[in-house]
This record gives structure tokens, C-alpha cells and sequence, in this order.
């Protein structure tokens, strides 16, 4: 933040920063509705008629200015300029939901913000704050989280717009957020608007990150059915690629690698190379479900390096185990703070079965005990239930890794996540015992 700026927080708890950093406090409801709408409006004069109609739509006109004056005179002076006709934020600012648009790139969402209701100024609520990633993009993910559960009470017309508006974001976001968010936009769109399939996309993500395995097989279908590789790449990759997951989380190995085997042999005949890799890398998590470890490492050091593909190496590398090529492979991962939580909660089980592997149980219980919490918070279930099943194994004693076990697998037995056999090598140790 510059030394000359305000910071301005309307999403997530109300909060405005002096350029000293210093808290200026609004006690007032209405002025801070007041102060939220002016700065959404990005420090242009606004004027008082459509300030008052905006905060006192109730009222008659003469209240609705006296009202105003009242919240005017209960913000610092310094603040906002308050004209005959018109009033503006009159300082530098940065704040929080313009940075959120700003990181969507897509200055047409603009106009949703105005249009927002006084609730929203009013409670200044979200949980994500607290768990949203730090720097710029925590601020992004916060705004666009809010935005979202707005949209999805007051206008769910406009949640898909919203949500490719801010593609980048969806990842940061909890599962249970999006998923209520996507249904409620889908509903009433139709099917041959372009952006439905889009949505159904994303969707079958969701649902299968979030542990919802039958359903989530059938929204991935029903998107693959009638779709054109050639027209529909890579969103036909996506879907494919959330079906094949989907079957071999489910435990339906041998349909998933018939699956798999199709999709590739169809994307090479198209000649899409990043979905011949999405598929490589779909084959390399079927092996390495199926307990073949070995074959899994060889198919992903086949393919170029990426955060996805070098979490899997380091995890399966510690399974082998070989902790310094895992060391290896973790360390070609890029910086993940402010990145995807759901590859970042992957880097932790990682990491936790690195220091296992290196025999460093109390700091590997440390980790897991943290992945827990992160992947409560955002839903991540089938991450969630490798890492209880991580702290089993850092257990002092078979009466907690057993408790543990079977806190695992009744996740397990409520997400339809069948013990495969590659689960059981990882906690043969366990398991034999």
C-alpha cells in the first residue's frame, strides 16, 4: 500500500486503513453504507438524490436527505467531499471488491456493484476471510466469494457472468460455495446459451473435489454427451478429464481405464497435445490408485513439469520411498501462497508424506494436523481423508491410529471413496499391523 493510501475493506469484516495504517472507525450502519457505496463507485461524484434513494428507498425524498446529512456528518471530513449537489471519496484509496473485478479482468462487472442491496453494506459478513490465501489474491478471493453469495440470493442470473468474469479465483473458493452457486445459475439458463456448458464444467469439477462421486459421474457425462473436440476444446478435456478422475476415485478402475484409453486415443487424433497430457497424467493416477507405484512414477516423470504433476511425483516418490527425489520434485512445485488452495492443500499431504518418509514424524503431524483444518474448510473431502489417514500413521500408539482410521474411513464410507489398493500401500505399515 502506497504511504498517500486509504485502504478501503467493504468485503469481509468493514475495515478502512489511514495511510499511517491506523483504524478509522465509522460506528454508523448508514455511513457506512454511505462510505461503501461512494468508494464503489471508484472516487467519482455521485450525486445525493440517487445516494439517498440507494440508502432510504422506504423514505420519502425530504428523509431521505436528512438522513443523508446525518450520515455524512458522522464520517471524517477528510474522507469524503460533500458538495452542494453531489458528494465522492476525496482521498487515495485501493479497495478490496475493485481489486476483486480488477483481478477478474472484466470491467463489465462493474455495473453489478451499484446494483448490490444495502444488506450487503450493511453486514459486511464472510467466513473466507479468515481462510482466504494472503496478498492481493486473498483479497480478490474474499470479494468475489461475497459477490457470489450475493448473486446467489438476490440475482442468480448473473452468476456464471460473474464467475468466468473471475475464473482464476474459483479455485480459491470453498467447494460448498461454488457448488450452491453454479446450481442456482445453471437452473434457468438455457442449455444452448454459450455459456452453459461452461458452467456444467465447472460443476463437475466442484462435485468431484468435493467427494461426490455418482453425482458428479453423471453431471460429467451429460456434459461429454454430444459435445465436438473440435469445437470444444479444451472444456471437452476438462470434462473428460473430471469423468476419468471421477471413476477411478470411485473405484471403478477397469471402466476408468476404458475410459481414459478412448479420451486419449480421441485427443490424438485431434491432435491435442495438452489433452493427450491431461490423459497421461489421468493414466499415471489410475496406476498409481491400482497400488503400481512404479509404472504411476514413470508416466509422470514422462510428462513436462508442472505443480499438479510434480506434487503427485513427490507424493508417490515418498511411497517408493525415495524422499530426496521427492524433495526434488517438491521443489520444482512454484509458489503456491497465493495460488490454487486445492493444489496447495495437495502440497501439504505431499509434504506430510515426504517428512514420514524421512522419518520426521512430529513435524509431519504438524502438517497434517493443518491440511485437516484447510481441507474442512474448503470442502476438499478425498485431500481431507489422505490426510487423517497421514496422522494415523505419525499416531504414538495403535489406540489413536486406530481412531484415526476410522475417523478415514467413515469419510471413506459417507464420499463412496473405496480403501483402493493403492490407499493400502500407503498404510500397509498400519493396515499389516
Amino acid at each position: 500500500m502506497s504511504s498517500a493510501e486509504w485502504h478501503f475493506r467493504l468485503l469481509g469484516e468493514f475495515l478502512i486503513l489511514s495511510p499511517s495504517g491506523d483504524e478509522v472507525k465509522i460506528p454508523s450502519r448508514k455511513a457506512r453504507a454511505l462510505v461503501a457505496l461512494l468508494a464503489l463507485n471508484n472516487g467519482i461524484a455521485v450525486s445525493r438524490e440517487w445516494l439517498g434513494r440507494e440508502l432510504w428507498a422506504d423514505k420519502p425524498r425530504l428523509s431521505q436527505q436528512q438522513n443523508l446529512r446525518q450520515a455524512i456528518s458522522a464520517i471524517p471530513r477528510e474522507l469524503i467531499d460533500a458538495a452542494r449537489e453531489t458528494c465522492r471519496i476525496s482521498v487515495t484509496y485501493r479497495c478490496d471488491a475493485l481489486e476483486c473485478l480488477d483481478a477478474g479482468k472484466d470491467p463489465g462487472n462493474l455495473t453489478l456493484l451499484p446494483e448490490m442491496p444495502e444488506e450487503i453494506f450493511d453486514s459486511y459478513r464472510s467466513e473466507l476471510a479468515s481462510f482466504a490465501p494472503s496478498g492481493k489474491l486473498g483479497e480478490a478471493v474474499r470479494a468475489a466469494a461475497s459477490l457470489l453469495e450475493w448473486a446467489t440470493v438476490s440475482d442468480p442470473g448473473k452468476i456464471i457472468e460473474l464467475l468466468q468474469g473471475c475464473q482464476k479465483l474459483i479455485p480459491n473458493m470453498p467447494l460448498p460455495l461454488l457448488e450452491r452457486a453454479l446450481r442456482a445459475g445453471l437452473r434457468d439458463l438455457d442449455p444452448d446459451h454459450a455459456s452453459y456448458r461452461w458452467g456444467m464444467v465447472q460443476l463437475a469439477s466442484v462435485l468431484m473435489w468435493a467427494g461426490q462421486c455418482d453425482e458428479g459421474i453423471k453431471v460429467a457425462k451429460r456434459t461429454l454427451d454430444g459435445w465436438e473436440p473440435e469445437s470444444d476444446d479444451p472444456q471437452w478435456t476438462t470434462a473428460a478429464y473430471s469423468a476419468a478422475t471421477f471413476l477411478i476415485f470411485r473405484g471403478r478402475l477397469d471402466k476408468a481405464l476404458t475410459f481414459i484409453d478412448a479420451m486419449a486415443s480421441l485427443a490424438k487424433s485431434h491432435g491435442f497435445e495438452e489433452a493427450q497430457r491431461r490423459f497421461i497424467h489421468a493414466k499415471a493416477l489410475w496406476f498409481g490408485y491400482g497400488g503400481n507405484i512404479d509404472q504411476a512414477l514413470l508416466l509422470l516423470e514422462s510428462l513436462p513439469p508442472s505443480d499438479i504433476v510434480c506434487l503427485h511425483r513427490a507424493l508417490y516418490y515418498s511411497l517408493v520411498p525415495d524422499a530426496e527425489k521427492g524433495r526434488l520434485a517438491m521443489a520444482s512445485v512454484s509458489d503456491l501462497e497465493a495460488g490454487n488452495v486445492r493444489l496447495e492443500s495437495q502440497a501439504r499431504v505431499a509434504l506430510g508424506y515426504l517428512l514420514l518418509a524421512e522419518g520426521k514424524r512430529d513435524e509431519a503431524r504438524v502438517i497434517f494436523t493443518e491440511a485437516i483444518d484447510f481441507c474442512e474448510t474448503y470442502g476438499l473431502e478425498l485431500v481431507r481423508i489422505h490426510a487423517i489417514e497421514g496422522l494415523a500413521l505419525c499416531a504414538e500408539d495403535q489406540v489413536d491410529a486406530q481412531s484415526h482410521l476410522g475417523r478415514a474411513e467413515e469419510l471413506r464410507n459417507r464420499q463412496r471413496f473405496p480403501l483402493l489398493p493403492g490407499d493400502r500401500r500407503r498404510l500397509a505399515s498400519l493396515l499389516e499391523s
